[in-house]
């Protein structure tokens, strides 16, 4: 049987939690029957531009466009194949009509996460529509798809709650991480490698990975640094990442004449990633709402602890 995973994300540069999942799968896949419907790793200033080049049309909706331009023109490459989506909004173009494969949803954190950006930001007309369109096509989809996943036990009892007629459908199946590639590095190279990155021995370093975004808490992590370091603590802090609040981060950074405590660097590949945090002394998660981060299983698999505020937990 062919398997099809389809997450618009690109395998290679991304580092967020929905792209190590299906990463790390591929990579210990027994078989070569898994195919990745994804972004292209092609320079995009060579990529031929269409209508939406010239369109404000959002995100979303292109995805959802170019889903469908699959779903009707592969027909024959489908006929008897595994989907599986992680997310449900992209199983969309493909519930509908006849369908000759399976659908399998892979649910890794609360799919409504815009009300929670609603309630902590702006309530936008684009993010009341947002809550709106969630809500709608959750139930449709779920009811369509012949499994679902949850990668948490509290994830499975908020569906089985909410859909108590498709609890014979809902399974639980924790996340993975490679032993192999997260473990911890030697004491020589873990030294080294903080030079690399700027820090000295003595330094402690705490680290954040994902996405610089609101509802991360960043703003308050800067600020946490800022006190711990105005008091006299040799603490360090370093935030991989890319994300629309770069510049304002920046920007709080420099105004606290934190340059030399706070440093950032662009997301970086994942197959970097343990050598980062296995350099580091503590991942932090100061996000207002999470599912199940890799981030925390990666870094525990490094043996580096973690440290979160208190969390909607999705």
């Amino acid at each position: 049987m062919q398997i099809f995973f389809v997450h618009p994300t690109d395998l290679i540069s991304d580092s967020d939690a929905i792209s190590n999942y299906i990463r790390g799968i591929k990579e210990e896949a027994l078989n070569n029957n898994i195919v990745f419907i994804g972004k292209t790793r092609g320079n995009p200033s060579s990529t031929p531009k269409t209508v939406f080049s010239y369109l404000r049309v959002p995100e979303t909706i292109k995805i959802l466009v170019l889903l469908l331009i699959i779903r009707l023109t592969k027909r024959k490459c489908l006929n008897g194949s595994l989907l599986s989506f992680h997310q449900i909004e992209w199983a969309l173009p493909f519930i509908f009509g006849p369908k000759s494969f399976c659908i399998i949803i892979t649910i890794h954190g609360f799919h409504g996460h815009y009300l929670i950006d609603l309630v902590h930001s702006k309530k936008s007309i684009r993010l009341i529509l947002k809550c709106w369109f969630y809500k709608f096509i959750e139930p449709i989809i779920l009811k369509k798809a012949d499994a679902i996943i949850c990668v948490s036990k509290e994830r499975k009892r908020h569906y089985l709650s909410k859909y108590p007629n498709l609890s014979a459908k809902i399974f639980y199946i924790p996340p993975y991480v490679n032993i192999k590639k997260f473990s911890p590095l030697s004491s020589v190279e873990r030294i080294e490698m903080r030079k690399y990155y700027g820090y000295d021995t003595d330094d402690f370093v705490g680290v954040f990975l994902g996405r610089l975004e609101n509802g991360k808490g960043l703003q308050e992590i800067i600020d946490a640094v800022k006190y711990l370091s105005d008091s006299g603590e040799n603490i360090k802090l370093l935030i991989v990442g890319k994300g629309s609040l770069l510049n304002s981060l920046q920007h709080k950074v420099s105004e606290a004449c934190l340059e030399d405590t706070i440093k950032f660097i662009c997301q970086q590949p994942h197959l970097d990633i343990p050598v980062i945090l296995s350099s580091c002394d503590l991942l932090i998660l100061p996000s207002i709402a999470e599912g199940t981060p890799m981030s925390v299983l990666e870094a525990l698999s490094c043996g580096v602890v973690f440290a979160k505020l208190k969390v909607y937990q999705f």
